[in-house]
């Protein structure tokens, strides 16, 4: 039918051209129409793995991983991966992905995210003061292990994220555990993390992808870097995430 439709045209706009000499002159103070929002891309790079921008996941250990920087800020800090326009001064990481593009690639991986931090929106399409009930059963879902690797001295180093923070207060390391995928919504029909610019966070969440659900995360000056196990500022790495095995019970937020 559509290509039936396609062969009209040419026909029925000779006919307007015939019944219509005077040429139509556009009306230029009318508001164009809103251009299509981009759908984001998957590109199949062998069998089992795939890319969605600066994104690469394996279907089948469901691994993920993308470039970033480190910052290493000697400050504590309140995030642990933003974009340039996030709050990159209080972040470990900073990254030039995608929000969508990782929230996509955790969804296919059937990482489940766990709402319950981030409110409920209201009538207006606003963040209310109500919060999704939390479903316990999600929690395991949604727990996930963040770690990264960079080239040094020739050499690749590998360090979950966990080893990189310490306690602003006595120096301990950040206890291993993990990380919660608990998605995000959109405000104003832009996905939240996009505008924020900020993707994953060690406090407590509200316009990020990630949050870290371990003792501390209710201070925003519990965590900052530590140094000796980070590699020097503005190095490259690749942060890789991955379903956490030790599923124990998370400490609600």
């Amino acid at each position: 039918m559509r290509h039936r439709l396609l062969m009209l045209l040419p026909a029925c706009a000779s006919l307007a051209l015939a019944e219509s000499p005077a040429p139509v002159v556009p009306d230029v103070t009318a508001p164009a129409p809103a251009a299509a929002p981009v759908k984001p891309s998957v590109k199949q790079i062998d069998e089992t793995k795939f890319q969605i921008g600066g994104v690469i996941f394996d279907r089948v250990s469901r691994e993920i991983r993308f470039p970033a920087k480190v910052q290493n800020p000697e400050y504590p800090i309140e995030y642990l991966i933003v974009l340039a326009h996030g709050n990159a001064h209080e972040s470990l990481l900073l990254t030039a992905i995608s929000p969508t593009d990782l929230n996509l690639a955790l969804t296919l991986l059937r990482y489940q995210a766990s709402p319950e931090v981030h409110p409920q929106l209201d009538a207006s399409g606003h963040p209310s003061d109500i919060f999704p009930e939390e479903k316990a059963e999600l929690k395991p879902a949604a727990c996930i292990g963040i770690a990264m690797e960079w080239s040094q001295d020739g050499k690749m180093q590998h360090r979950t994220v966990n080893e990189t923070l310490q306690i602003v207060e006595n120096g301990k390391t950040m206890p291993a555990g993990p990380w919660v995928f608990s998605g995000s919504d959109f405000v104003d029909g832009k996905f939240t993390p996009e505008g924020s610019g900020n993707i994953a966070t060690v406090n407590m969440p509200g316009n990020t992808l990630i949050y870290y659900p371990g003792e501390g995360h209710d201070g925003e000056t519990t965590w900052k870097p530590l140094a000796k196990c980070l590699p020097p500022q503005g190095t490259e790495v690749s942060v890789i995430i991955t379903p956490y095995q030790k599923l124990n019970p998370l400490p609600k937020p």
